[in-house]
Parts: structure tokens; sequence; C-alpha cells
């Protein structure tokens, strides 16, 4: 394990072809998606990163924030449609906490399923309406989450073979993963004969959807070996699910946590907000990311929650015999590059005295390097594929959230707890949050 700046840069940066997504990592993920990008040898993950950065950079991200928008706004505007079930409303100091879907649910719920119908527009052009209780996005959703659940219980126990014992438990994981994958072949095989049969129509389109990019993007590599197969396809898509899913929806309810337990930090944010999208979340909604990009706080916000609470582990595996500052790697070597005490390193932070405490202004006056700040997407040429959809999807929520709403913590007393056994990054028990509308 390293917090050493000029180590782990180089390999993250002059020495990353000599290094690898973690062997743990591969192992755990590669058993239910064997072609993802996270987990074949350097010539495959070169092509399959070549294709998905082709079809990213494609793809029409504004799509993701009238979807991310119009999803909480319904969370936050819906009541109970048995009125004898319904509880009055309240009024506080804090604002009118209404009898709300979003105040029914337990947060990371409410999040997840945002995230959820969010990446599956963007994605698919399908809303899955989860929120709506629908049965289909429902049973998805599960199998989605009993994937995650299953991914940090096996990094945790790293051995394959017990993973294909006959239990009950690798029964329902196994089953998960087939309704998954059996759910992203329905929509390949249609939007691949749609490709077929209306190429010059689809082409002439301002915006595509992300599985439109990635299949046309793979049809027009001229070098066939180039091309990634259907296997490797479907594999792609659900990796990019669960990074703006799983991965978001953890980062989403960190900052909101943090928000809910620093009023002043909430208020300053909303007034930047309101200044920003006077007309409310309809100006969200019709300035979009250009101008969510541009806000300072939000952005200081977000990079001091991943500074405080990491949310993932940046490890690589040696695939042959270097050296790193006079130090030699051997092949098979691990490295796990330590985020929290990274955020935590007064020298990477000019020797602050309070790098304990939640302080967003600090990124005001000091700007440090990309590789001192903690590495929640990674870093150089194995850095997460989905970060720019990641980022917005967490903008948009944060938007649509706070210009109307200010958030309490249901439960103020309740620890905040790290933890592994909610999904395959590392979480926290966040609690839940009241959202009273002001």
């Amino acid at each position: 394990m390293t917090r050493d700046k000029d180590f782990y840069s180089q390999v993250l940066g002059a020495k990353q072809e000599d290094f690898t997504y973690s062997i743990s990592f591969k192992k755990v993920y590669g058993y239910y998606f064997p072609n993802s990008i996270f987990v074949p040898d350097e010539e495959k993950w070169k092509k399959i990163r070549k294709l998905l950065t082709r079809a990213l950079n494609k793809t029409s991200y504004d799509l993701i924030v009238p979807s991310i928008v119009n999803n909480v706004l319904y969370s936050l505007e819906t009541k109970t449609e048995n009125e004898e079930e319904r509880t009055p409303s309240e009024k506080r100091e804090q604002g009118t906490k209404d009898d709300i879907l979003a105040n029914r649910m337990k947060t990371i719920d409410f999040i997840s399923r945002v995230t959820f119908d969010a990446f599956h527009d963007l994605v698919y052009e399908w809303n899955p309406q989860s929120l709506k209780e629908n049965p289909e996005a429902l049973r998805l959703l599960d199998s989605c989450n009993l994937i995650t659940m299953s991914i940090g219980e096996r990094f945790l126990l790293p051995y394959r073979f017990l993973w294909k014992l006959p239990t009950k438990k690798n029964k329902t994981y196994d089953k998960a993963c087939e309704n998954l994958k059996t759910f992203v072949e329905k929509f390949l095989i249609e939007q691949k004969e749609l490709l077929r049969t209306n190429k010059e129509q689809i082409l002439a389109q301002k915006q595509r959807s992300l599985l439109q990019e990635m299949l046309l993007a793979n049809e027009l590599e001229e070098d066939e070996k180039g091309r990634l197969s259907y296997d490797e396809l479907v594999d792609q898509v659900c990796t990019l699910f669960f990074a703006s899913f799983d991965t978001t929806s953890t980062v989403i309810s960190f900052i909101l946590n943090y928000l809910a337990r620093n009023q002043d930090v909430q208020d300053k944010l909303r007034q930047e907000l309101k200044e920003a999208f006077p007309n409310g979340e309809a100006d969200v909604i019709e300035k979009g990311i250009s101008v969510l990009e541009k806000l300072p706080y939000l952005v200081n916000i977000i990079e001091e929650v991943a500074r405080i609470s990491p949310f993932t582990a940046v490890a690589r595996e040696c695939i042959r015999d270097t050296e790193i500052n006079g130090y030699p790697v051997k092949k098979g070597d691990s490295v796990l590059i330590d985020n929290v005490g990274i955020g935590v390193k007064p020298d990477h932070w000019n020797f602050m005295p309070d790098l304990d405490k939640f302080r967003p202004e600090r990124w005001e006056t000091f700007k440090p390097a990309a590789l001192e700040k903690t590495l929640q997407f990674g870093f150089g040429g194995r850095i997460c594929p989905g970060k720019r959809l990641a980022t917005y999807e967490i903008k948009s929520f944060i938007a649509a959230v706070l210009l109307n709403h200010r958030m309490v913590l249901r439960n103020p007393d309740e620890k905040l707890i790290f933890s592994f056994d909610l999904g395959f990054t590392l979480k926290k028990g966040t609690g839940d949050i009241d959202f009273y509308r002001i």
C-alpha cells in the first residue's frame, strides 16, 4: 500500500504499461463479465478502450440532465395515492416536510432508482420507471443489487471454487447475472436490427443513444480484428451500467449526507444554484451541462467529499518486471494506492491543519495537482471510462434536490460507517435523509 505520490504517479502515469487492474478485481468482476474492459489481457483491453472512448465521445450527455431532474422531481412531489395512509405536512424551522415518495423511501433506494432510470434513458432510450414501481424494472434492479452485493462479499473471500458451489446464495447470484445479461441482450439485438434497417436515418440524427454509438463505432472499425464480439459488447454495457448506477449512487449518498450534516455549506451551495438557475429546475434542464460544469462551489464540494471519504480503492497488478524510483517491482506484485491516506497526507495539502474536517472552501485557495487529489476515478490510460457520465449525473441530481428543498438527517445521531458489504465500491451506511420544501 502506498500514498507516496512520486511512486504511484509512475504506476498510473509513465509506467502504466507495466501494470493492469488488480488480479482480485479481475477474478471477482470477471466471474460475471469475463469480457469486460476490466478483465482481459493488454491487447484486448486496448481494443475495448478504443471503441468505448469513441462511443462515449460521440454521446450527447445533455440527455442525462432532464432524465435525472425529472426523476428527482417525481420523488420530491409525488404523494401516496392512498389518502388514508398519508400523514399531514409538517411545518418546521427547516421548511415543510411533505409525505412524499423520497421521505417514505430509504435514501439510498431513492438515489439508486433515479440513477438506474437515468442510465437506461441514456443507453437504450428506455425509461424503466422504477420509481413508479414498474415490475420489470424492479426485477432488473433487484438483480443488479444482488450482483453488487455478491461482488462486495467475494472481494473478501476471493476463492472462485467457493462461488461455484451449488448453494442457494450462489444460485441466486448466478440467476441475477443471467437476468441482467438477458435484458441487455434483448436491447442489443433490437438496436442491431434497427441499425441494419434504418442506418441512414440513425446516422442523420443529432442525438443517439450510447448503445447506438457503440454499435456504430464497432461497425465503422476498419480493422475486423479491432471489432468487438457480441459477448464483448454485452459485457461493456453491463460494465458501464455498474459505473453509472452503483458507483454514482454511492457518491451522491456521500454528498447528500455531508450537506445534511453541514447546513451552512448546504445554504451556500443553494445560493449558487439559485443564481445560476433563477427559474428553478426548468432552468437546470434548459441550460444543462454547460452551466453545471461552471459552478465552482458545487465542484469544490464534490472534490472535498472525495478527499475526506473516498469511495473507491485504486489497485494495480504488475505484469512485467520494472523499476520505479530505484525500487524493483516484480511481475505479479500488487500496488494498492491509499486513497484515504492521500486525502489527509499533510504534504499533499500544503500542511493544512484541518484535514480531518469537511471544508469545501479549502479548494478556493489551494489547487493540488491531479495526482495529489484522491483518485476516485483512477488516472491515466485506465481511468474510469464513465467518469463524465457519472459526474454529470451527480451534478444534475444535487441541483434538482437542493434548489427547493432542505436536507435534514432523519436520525442525526447515526454514525457514518464504512462497509464493503453494500456493493462493490467502498460504501458507507449514510443513513436516511428527509427533504423539506422551502
